[in-house]
């Protein structure tokens, strides 16, 4: 049996929003006080909604495509690399924040993509100060949020 490969992708779409709509219940989607502010569920519960529902219907357009070339073949190469790379270095990056701090992760996470991905030294250096200087500013300073795992 071939599988379509907008099949396979809006099947990726709607496990990936069914992930995130569970846990965005348990927040809580409506408001728990009289002024009718919404939950802290409110927003990931209607993101994940919309990309589920956006699934469904690639899954549905997959299914009726008649043509030969949307059949789905795996191989392996850069861009599959890539996103391997990518992946295991946030999952690093998750690893290293839960033994220090949030800042120094962080700015290692940066320094290694922006080798991986062959950015200049100079680049490096610079994106690097200005990320995790726009993050301190934006998270802790103006909206005194503090990240702890």
């Amino acid at each position: 049996m071939r599988i379509k490969k907008d099949v396979l992708s809006g099947a990726a779409a709607v496990c990936i929003g069914a992930a995130f709509m569970f846990p965005s219940l348990r927040l809580g989607v409506a408001s728990l006080t009289s002024d009718g502010v919404p939950g802290p569920g409110f927003f990931p519960f209607f993101v994940s909604f919309l990309v589920i529902g956006l699934g469904a219907a690639l899954i549905l357009k997959g299914g009726a495509s008649k043509d030969a070339d949307s059949d789905a073949t795996f191989r392996i190469d850069d861009n599959f690399k890539n996103v391997f790379v990518t992946v295991a270095a946030f999952a690093a990056y998750l690893a290293l924040w839960r033994v220090s701090d949030f800042f120094l992760s962080s700015a290692l996470l940066v320094v290694f993509l922006n080798f991986y991905y062959a950015r200049s030294l100079k680049f490096n250096i610079v994106y690097t100060i200005v990320f995790i200087l726009m993050v301190y500013l934006v998270f802790y300073r103006f909206l005194r949020i503090y990240f702890v795992i």
